[in-house]
């Protein structure tokens, strides 16, 4: 239950930070959405306490790095996230057993001999090669 309760304290906080309108400055140029200002790497929550954002009480330490976490990083994440949608979805792309890697001209020749000899099942199979890159799996 304390680990709901901390969750949803670190949503509504990171949701406040994403959709509040700040007419703080905190010496920059222009005003703008505090989850802008936090993504920058020399500001920090506590500094946002400075420029006048109050902290709620029940927003502890570890939730307060978690939310400024997840902000600075979360384009990241995001993409992170899409990579990861790709591989999943690439192990639905089945390659053919009797496929001739060498006649597939796109294919880097490192590509075409470890993919002959590996005989992967899928496509998420052969990004997983090394010497196998994106190019490599797109023509696939």
């Amino acid at each position: 239950q304390a680990f709901q309760s901390m969750l949803s304290i670190k949503e509504r906080e990171t949701r406040y930070l994403h959709n509040n309108n700040s007419t703080m400055h905190a010496d920059l140029k222009e005003p703008g959405k505090l989850s802008l200002l936090l993504k920058r790497p020399e500001l920090h929550l506590e500094d946002l306490v400075r420029y006048g954002y109050t902290i709620p009480e029940d927003f502890g330490p570890d939730i307060r790095r978690r939310v400024e976490l997840e902000i600075k990083y979360s384009g990241y994440l995001d993409r992170m996230h899409e990579e990861l949608a790709r591989h999943q979805k690439a192990e639905n792309y089945r390659i053919p057993e009797d496929i001739d890697y060498h006649k597939i001209q796109s294919l880097a020749w490192e590509a075409r001999e470890k993919l002959a000899r590996i005989k992967p099942l899928n496509i998420a199979q052969a990004m997983r090669i090394p010497g196998v890159n994106y190019t490599d799996t797109s023509a696939l």
